[in-house]
């Protein structure tokens, strides 16, 4: 399954990535084209038409997706999380009704982590008020698991359907790194909330179903800042075997050769540390020790890589600009709740 990914993104995905990152632009035929792969429900039970995946092995698929555009990881790694959550959560009418849609890529949906949000209850179900900052791939979204202060229940999570009345998707945000992700502010005004949107029927769960969410985006955040840094490293070693100085290739210099093992190395531990967090649960708090010390490892090698291109590494000429401002955001990615 990793080999087709990696022909697939060879083929697909990496002859388009800096074109689309140019032009600001969402990945949406990759992003039709994983769907029609299966990877969009790639944790999502059998049950409910997902490829009911293991942790450590969806880590790895998205890893190779990140080494031709970390971009279209993210989306996958958002729209994963609120999948996730659902299928471990949401109610059997709204895994019926959601979650199908979801895994086909009909519905694309992302989890808000952050932002002020309140709920209240009516004689017609709930009425949110409130605003939050930008939120991954919110532009293109067509669900948001969105997190309220709701009285006297706590925080509870809300199913919000894209054409809610009430709801306001802002324009997408320039952003410095991760350009095709769309990020979109959200605003609330009055906004009608089903009671079948509750999700699984519940109020005062939120820190239970964001905890989930933010292990899910944690593994894929990991798995996408190793896609990153592996591109990255390998852009550096073709470079170094074909940039001549002195007569030789530099890499046969040995002050090439130590940076590209370092190189090496921090991705390789990265990627250990990533499969053995995801081998031990998604609760553990190994995840997020691994989500940060393989965004650590993204940024560094992506600098590194860049000095072994010179002036050419700061051009648009080389991606190894556009992995060096990815990784920069990978760093920020998830955002933690303040529900």
């Amino acid at each position: 399954m990793v080999l087709a990914l990696r022909q697939f993104v060879e083929k697909e995905v990496v002859p388009v990535a800096q074109e689309l990152d140019a032009a600001g632009a969402c990945p949406e035929a990759q992003v039709a084209a994983l769907a029609e792969l299966g990877l969009l429900g790639a944790i999502v039970p059998q049950d409910w038409g997902g490829l009911g995946l293991d942790a450590r092995t969806y880590a790895m698929l998205v890893e190779e997706i990140a080494r031709g555009s970390a971009a279209l990881a993210a989306l996958v790694t958002v729209h994963t999380a609120a999948a996730h959550v659902l299928a471990l959560f949401g109610t059997a009418e709204q895994k019926n009704r959601i979650l199908a849609s979801m895994v086909r890529g009909e519905i694309l949906g992302t989890v808000v982590f952050e932002g002020a949000v309140e709920a209240h209850r009516d004689t017609h179900g709930w009425l949110l008020d409130g605003a939050t900052p930008p939120v991954e791939h919110a532009a293109r979204s067509g669900g948001f698991l969105v997190p309220a202060r709701a009285e006297p229940d706590g925080p509870t999570c809300f199913l919000v359907g894209r054409d809610s009345l009430g709801l306001t998707v802002g324009a997408p945000v320039g952003t410095l790194g991760l350009r095709g992700l769309e990020q979109s502010t959200l605003g609330f005004t009055a906004a009608r909330v089903e009671p079948r949107n509750l999700l699984g029927g519940v109020a005062g769960r939120a820190a239970e179903h964001l905890e989930a969410a933010r292990a899910m985006a944690r593994l894929g955040v990991a798995a996408t800042a190793i896609g990153v840094a592996q591109a990255a490293f390998e852009a550096a070693l073709r470079y170094s075997r074909q940039r001549t100085t002195f007569g030789k290739p530099i890499g046969q210099h040995q002050a090439i050769q130590l940076k590209l093992a370092d190189m090496a190395t921090k991705t390789t531990a990265a990627r250990l540390l990533t499969y053995d967090a995801a081998e031990r649960g998604l609760g553990d708090d190994r995840l997020a020790r691994a989500r940060s010390y393989a965004a650590e490892t993204a940024y560094e090698v992506a600098l590194e890589s860049m000095r072994i291109h010179g002036g050419y590494g700061y051009t648009a000429e080389f991606p190894i600009e556009r992995y060096y401002r990815d990784a920069a955001q990978l760093m920020l990615m998830p955002a933690e709740t303040h529900a």
